[in-house]
């Protein structure tokens, strides 16, 4: 991976033992990118080396011996499988703290269901591929040829990512420290300030600079744009994002506007910036991929990673699906038909398939098996992955769609999942800054509710018949619905700009965690609904 390098060591805070990193001068794309041309054997070649090295530290792990009776001197793949048991998020919960550990290199944070905590324990050879997962994922955006990409040491990158210690705010200092990127606002200072204030202050600060690297929740960059564009439904303008200029940067302004005067268009983000490579992560990424190129000059790429394991999948070099990185953790799959036994008896055991068991066209739940020292055995992630055709080697597509627990049944007809309400919301071209969707019962029939911010003006009425046949082009069996019972069990409330933003404000100010400030997308419950309707009579009063 690397070519030339200098070396330093520290200290860092936030609960990092200690830290060495590489200053980059010249990446070797073709290491970090060998994996997506894999062929079958290859691909499982990988998992069966890494999993036998990670057999070796099973017997550190104090969760084991609830999980396997017996020894972890297991001698085959078939003999793990059979031997130990699938795992969720319970089985770790009382030992991994990090307040009463200290065998981690650092713990990554994040929240789960009613504010409930969860730490993961990250090595230092975890966070080193972390961070080569990452950078892969930035040459890839940045390529031309897939073979190489024009991303270099001291590269000016602006990271809108929460600060540690979410997984995120770790990727920051990661990539920085050993592959050598400018950060646009340092990045230890940054952690000091408000998430919506970094925002703030990072466009700010590459407006007298530049950005060659743009890592973002793909949501934030659409709402940037949003705020350039006069026809929107602003909760605020602009003017706060370009506040702090120096003549530099008044004169990039100047030849923005300039430009966008000579081609006729409302000022766009890719006037004033043009990133060589776009990172961007949340299921609306692939959704929002067009008007992120139109406002921002080129293409998010998507990575697919959770809290416990790190980054498990980038966008293949062709802006297709994702593909699985196998040396991240041992992958498993539970299939559609074994899910729906288990809801029916709870005390039935899904068996698993590995990848190239699975069926193109079909949904699993994804069961990861952690590589690197780290503890997650057999665990069940909840993410729901679907696989939709083979690629170049033996890169299986897949997309993630959502997650196993926030799917919305309706009817017993369809299981309505948050990729399925993107893509319709995307196919319908509706102007939805902001929603969340949940089942409720109005009589004996179910209705599927979503809450929802405009962000440009659009004729309500409008909204319900263009979004229901939008999501049965999507979604055949929620189609079924209204042929074979004649409903349409949508309904929608239109609330005041700006309530969820004033929501999570709101939730900041009573000390929520980040995760925690915005309303779920899937399957709210009462008190937050009942908290965004009163927020938007406050709004409509003020107005």
């Amino acid at each position: 991976m690397v070519e030339e390098y200098s070396t330093v060591t520290g200290v860092t805070k936030r609960g990092r033992i200690g830290w060495t990193y590489h200053l980059m001068t010249v990446i070797d794309w073709r290491t970090l990118w060998h994996f997506l041309d894999y062929s079958g054997d290859q691909f499982a070649q990988v998992q069966s080396n890494s999993l036998n090295v990670q057999f070796s530290e099973m017997s550190k792990n104090p969760v084991m011996p609830a999980l396997s009776a017996g020894s972890t001197d297991f001698t085959s793949i078939d003999d793990f499988r059979s031997r130990v048991r699938l795992s969720t998020w319970e089985d770790y919960a009382d030992h991994l703290n990090p307040n009463t550990s200290t065998t981690a290199e650092t713990w990554a944070y994040t929240q789960f269901g009613a504010g409930n905590a969860k730490w993961a324990p990250f090595t230092r050879s975890a966070l080193d591929h972390l961070a080569d997962s990452v950078v892969a994922s930035i040459g890839l955006a940045a390529s031309s040829d897939g073979k190489s990409a024009n991303i270099n040491y001291g590269d000016r990158a602006l990271f809108n990512i929460p600060p540690r210690p979410y997984l995120a705010g770790h990727v920051g200092f990661e990539v920085v420290q050993k592959y050598g990127f400018k950060p646009l606002i340092p990045l230890e200072p940054g952690e000091d300030m408000e998430f919506k204030q970094r925002i703030s202050e990072g466009f700010a600060s590459a407006l007298n600079d530049r950005v060659d690297i743009l890592i973002s929740m793909t949501s934030v960059l659409k709402r940037v744009a949003e705020r350039f564009d006069p026809a929107s439904v602003r909760t605020g303008g602009s003017s706060g994002l370009l506040k702090s200029v120096n003549a530099k940067g008044a004169f990039r302004l100047a030849g923005a506007k300039i430009k966008s005067t000579f081609t006729n268009h409302t000022m766009k983000p890719r006037d004033l910036w043009e990133p060589k490579s776009i990172v961007g992560w949340g299921l609306d990424t692939r959704f929002y991929s067009d008007q992120i190129a139109d406002a921002w000059g080129r293409p998010p790429y998507e990575v697919y990673a959770s809290t416990e394991i790190g980054v498990m999948g980038v966008q293949f070099r062709d802006q297709g699906g994702l593909a699985l990185n196998p040396h991240t953790c041992f992958y498993e799959f539970i299939p559609e038909s074994e899910l729906e036994t288990e809801r029916t008896d709870s005390n039935y055991q899904p068996r698993t398939c590995l990848l190239d068991e699975i069926e193109p066209g079909k949904s699993y739940e994804v069961v990861a098996t952690s590589f690197f020292g780290m503890p997650f055995t057999r665990y069940r992630l909840g993410h729901i992955v679907q696989f939709s055709r083979a690629h170049v080697g033996f890169g299986n597509e897949f997309l993630f769609v959502g997650r196993a627990d926030e799917r919305i049944d309706i009817g017993g007809f369809t299981r309505v999942d948050e990729s399925t309400v993107w893509r319709a919301i995307s196919k319908a071209e509706l102007p939805i800054r902001d929603w969340t969707l949940r089942r409720e019962i109005e009589g004996i029939v179910p209705e599927l509710h979503m809450y929802l911010e405009l962000s440009n003006p659009y004729d309500e009425g409008q909204l319900i018949p263009t979004l229901h046949r939008s999501l049965k082009d999507c979604d055949p069996l929620y189609s079924d619905l209204e042929t074979m019972l004649g409903i349409c069990p949508l309904k929608i409330t239109v609330l005041s700009a700006g309530t969820f933003d004033t929501f999570t404000d709101m939730k900041l100010k009573q000390g929520a965690s980040l995760v925690a400030s915005r309303p779920p997308r899937m399957n709210p419950n009462d008190e937050t609904i009942g908290r965004l309707m009163a927020l938007d009579r406050a709004l409509t009063l003020a107005a």
